[in-house]
């Protein structure tokens, strides 16, 4: 039997997203360098990790809100940023970073929705989902050390579901 918990879509704010990680968005403060034509915010935040930085490239397609299993990065930080569109982001929050065979834990999960000029920057250890768009596809970045280390999808005890709405 598959039980599907259903949770709503939140927006993006910083304390909401806290237990989670940071947010990033675009500076209502005045811009820190400025000129002909163009305003720079520098810095908005500090990525707090040692090592170098890979860029990725995530294709999001349309697909069903439902979450069937997460990933975390028990060793790194990740950073995900809209390029153009709307996005939701699943998240779970980071526990049990010891235990290889952690399950995510479905009553910590909630579902962001990030705006175009916003980004997160994951909590070492947070559970997550690929992001997933609302048009028929999108792209987005994600920005995190690289590594050999394989981050298996892990479902959800008993084959539970989470289906997101808006």
């Amino acid at each position: 039997m598959i039980n599907i918990m259903k949770i709503k879509v939140e927006k993006l704010t910083a304390e909401a997203f806290a237990p989670y990680g940071e947010v990033i968005e675009f500076a209502s403060t005045a811009p820190d360098f400025s000129g002909d034509g163009w305003n720079c915010w520098f810095p908005v935040n500090l990525i707090k990790y040692n090592q170098a930085m890979g860029i990725g490239i995530t294709e999001s397609l349309k697909r069903a809100p439902i979450i069937s299993k997460m990933e975390r990065h028990v060793d790194n930080v990740e950073l995900l940023m809209p390029i153009k569109d709307q996005l939701i982001q699943p998240m779970g929050l980071p526990k049990d970073l010891d235990n290889p065979a952690a399950l995510p834990d479905p009553a910590t999960v909630k579902a962001f929705l990030l705006e175009p000029g916003q980004a997160i920057i994951m909590k070492k250890g947070a559970w997550h989902d690929a992001a997933h768009t609302l048009s028929d596809s999108t792209i987005y970045y994600f920005f995190s050390e690289k590594s050999d280390q394989v981050y298996p999808w892990v479902p959800f005890k008993d084959n539970l579901k989470i289906r997101f709405e808006l």
